[in-house]
């Protein structure tokens, strides 16, 4: 399985302009946006994840 490298984490301060290019932004990379993300990658489309929180996220045994 191809993993989901279009990670780009929120800036503190928007002090700043980040441009990318990509078919689809997708906001929350919870279970449903990276699922999304997942699909659109394997249709051929170029997706771009944001979320405010730092990945991979602290868990403890195997939830989602």
């Amino acid at each position: 399985m191809e993993s989901v490298d279009h990670f780009v984490p929120f800036p503190e301060k928007l002090d700043c302009v980040m441009t990318m290019d990509a078919d689809v932004a997708i906001f929350g990379s919870g279970f449903g946006g990276s699922i999304l993300a997942l699909v659109l990658d394997s249709i051929g489309l170029d997706p771009v994840v944001r979320d405010r929180a730092e990945h991979p996220r602290f868990a403890i045994g195997e939830s989602s």
